[in-house]
């Protein structure tokens, strides 16, 4: 073949481009170019980036363009309403960024197009109504659709079956389903869903195996946190915050999250999650501030997990479960205003780090059954009447921290304490009347506190020096502020 311009080969035809194009080398903008791209009966192959320039007011002088090998660039058109004259294009393996085209409703000139090399961005379009245009696309690097004011569903991507990198639904008011995405099945990046304002459901997604994480934010109208009913591995983090009406928390095939999974946030009459699958969690397992959330179960399948934090949920009267996790490097339960039961943690025996209760209105812990060794104990819990949930830990490699527990009568429970690594502090407890439960103690690796409890009397403290004996502390004995 001939070029017809200069600036034009022949296309390397053992490659056998299904659209057997011409090649044009370098850039092409359009309508630009004083070169004129389709003047024959023959496809083009863009061997650079395509860029429609912001007064463009119609493509069909592009009909001729089956594939862009750089970017194809159609940002900020104020007079384009219709893609038309792109039906031969057929891949493009770097961007297609479709933003701020202000007149566009449609994609439908994009009709044959299979494949996005790199992001498929559709972004800002505000009188856009329908993605069906894209409905032969399979696969994209790529996928951002994000603030288009009148979109109000995603039909078009139905044979989208892999995005390898991260997929951006965000900030489209008018949204109202994810149908269209379901035959999605990976995704390698993050999946990022915030601010759609009519989100009241993640049906649509019910195909997706696999993603590198996923995030929902921000959500006025989301219910329902299901339709990920095949999802079995997220390598990331998982991300559920500020859903203003979320009801229920639902991952059914949900096996692995390789970093953290944080509920946070949502304002909504949220339930317990429902993950009875889960087996590992790589970081922290995160539930704060959810104002009515009342309860917290389940879990029982859950082995693995970095760190367990349950914090500040106004509501919340009780947990439970988690009940095959034997090993953990921290544990706090802080500021949960009306958390009175805690059954959790049965198999525990070992906190690398520490565990902290504080600012709860538990009375007593019916967990940790199995409990051996911890990194520190810290207690500042007002209710809290016992340590007993404590009996047949060994160990404390740190701290003993038992500070402002106004309800704690007696250290019963701690009777098979053989060491703390460093420093005792027994302070403010202004009930704390019996220290026998210390008893079993041989040695403190450091300072021994004993202050500002009012109902201990000074005879009970000498006796459990008497016990450990003053030269098996290795620091300094502060003892003061007691009952007498």
């Amino acid at each position: 073949m001939e070029p017809p311009v200069p600036g034009w080969q022949s296309a390397d035809t053992a490659e056998a481009p299904p659209c057997d194009p011409v090649d044009w080398n370098g850039d092409f903008d359009w309508p630009l170019s004083d070169a004129e791209l389709c003047a024959g009966d023959y496809t083009v192959r863009i061997r650079g980036d395509l860029r429609l320039w912001a007064g463009t007011e119609s493509v069909a002088g592009l009909s001729c363009v089956c594939e862009v090998e750089g970017d194809l660039m159609m940002e900020h058109l104020y007079a384009l309403d219709s893609l038309k004259g792109l039906e031969r294009l057929q891949r493009v393996d770097g961007d297609l960024r479709i933003t701020a085209a202000l007149g566009l409703r449609t994609l439908d000139g994009l009709s044959s197009l299979r494949s996005v090399g790199a992001a498929l961005s559709i972004s800002s379009n505000q009188r856009l109504e329908s993605l069906s245009g894209l409905k032969r696309v399979e696969q994209a690097g790529e996928l951002f659709v994000t603030d288009n004011a009148e979109l109000v569903t995603l039909g078009g991507l139905e044979r989208l079956e892999s995005v390898s990198g991260e997929l951006y639904i965000t900030g489209n008011r008018r949204l109202s389903s994810l149908r269209g995405l379901d035959t999605l099945r990976e995704v390698g990046g993050i999946i990022y869903l915030s601010a759609n304002g009519r989100l009241a459901t993640l049906s649509g997604l019910n195909a997706l195996e696999h993603v590198g994480g996923l995030q929902v934010w921000y959500h006025s109208s989301l219910i329902r946190f299901d339709g990920l009913k095949s999802l079995a591995t997220v390598d990331g983090d998982i991300i559920i915050r500020s859903n203003t009406r979320l009801e229920a928390c639902k991952l059914p095939a949900l096996e692995q999250v390789g970093g953290e999974l944080n509920i946070l946030d949502n304002l909504g009459p949220i339930v317990s999650p429902s993950l009875d699958r889960l087996t590992s969690i790589g970081g922290i397992l995160f539930i704060n501030n959810n104002p009515a959330m009342r309860y917290i179960v389940g879990l029982d399948a859950l082995t693995d997990v970095r760190d367990i934090q349950i914090s500040s949920n106004d509501s919340l009267e009780s947990v439970e479960g988690l009940g095959a996790v034997t090993s953990v490097n921290s544990v706090y339960i802080v500021g949960n205003d009306l958390l009175t039961s805690f059954d959790a943690l049965g198999a525990l025996n070992q906190v690398d780090d520490i565990m902290h209760f504080r600012e709860n209105r538990l009375e007593s812990i019916d967990g940790f059954g199995s409990l051996r060794q911890i990194g520190s104990l810290d207690l500042d819990d007002a209710r809290l009447t016992n340590v007993r949930w404590a009996r047949g830990l060994e160990r404390i490699d740190r701290d003993l921290l038992f500070i402002e527990n106004g309800g704690l009568e007696s250290l019963d429970g701690l009777e098979d304490l053989r060491e703390v690594g460093q420093d005792v502090v027994l302070s403010e407890n202004t009930n704390l009347t019996d220290l026998r439960g210390l008893y079993g103690l041989e040695r403190i690796g450091n300072d021994l506190r004993i202050t500002d409890n009012n109902a201990l009397s000074q005879a009970e403290i000498d006796a459990l020096l008497d016990t450990i004996g003053e030269g098996n502390v290795g620091g300094a004995i502060s003892v003061s502020s007691n009952g007498d």
